[in-house]
């Protein structure tokens, strides 16, 4: 069988191999189940498909809006003090869905990338939000230079964009999200799959 994305029609969610799922982090998807556990549509008008009974959920985006509309509603129950990992290839769609989250959290800034920086920090919402993009650290020692602990274990929330270039820093409790193209959708197809940390 070949992988040959995801439909939406009738409330059921196409075949993926497992070969890709794999992959890509993903289960295989058969006639509405995700790897045996069912399915159910949550909100953004029946696009977000997501597990129940596990402390993973799969979410499906169609477009950069719906990965933006994602993050917003995900920021709307951040807390202080929580730390999310997100990762993904280049051009997944990781800054797009920080956009997003930025907004949910009433930031009115601009957000964009930091790469060059290492960390933005982001004001004026109900919690400060500190965006890292960690692509180019090669060295924990690098991270200690900015003063890291002072945000991971601070009174705001940290987005880590490239979490995986700083794993042995990240504590348990981290949230994880992963943004992945969809292969056989358009360009803008991506399935974004959160791990709840171990400790909440």
């Amino acid at each position: 069988m070949t992988a040959r994305g995801f439909a939406f029609s009738e409330g059921r969610v196409g075949c993926v191999t497992r070969e890709w799922a794999r992959r890509s982090w993903l289960w295989s998807f058969s006639e509405g189940r995700v790897g045996g556990v069912a399915c159910r549509v949550s909100g953004m008008d029946g696009m977000m498909r997501e597990m129940s009974g596990n402390s993973e959920r799969i979410f499906i985006s169609k477009s950069s809006e719906e990965t933006r509309a994602m993050g917003a509603r995900w920021a709307r129950s951040a807390f202080p003090g929580q730390i999310i990992c997100l990762d993904g290839d280049l051009g997944a769609g990781k800054t797009v869905f920080a956009q997003g989250f930025a907004e949910g959290l009433g930031i009115k800034a601009a957000v964009t990338s930091p790469t060059f920086t290492i960390l933005q920090i982001y004001r004026g919402g109900r919690i400060p939000l500190y965006h890292f993009d960690v692509y180019r650290i090669e060295e924990p020692e690098e991270m200690e230079a900015i003063g890291y602990e002072e945000y991971f274990f601070g009174d705001g929330i940290c987005l880590v964009e490239w979490s995986e270039n700083i794993e042995e820093l990240i504590p348990p409790e981290a949230d994880r999200i992963r943004i992945n193209r969809v292969p056989g959708e358009e360009d803008s197809g991506r399935a974004i799959t959160w791990t709840k940390g171990s400790k909440q």
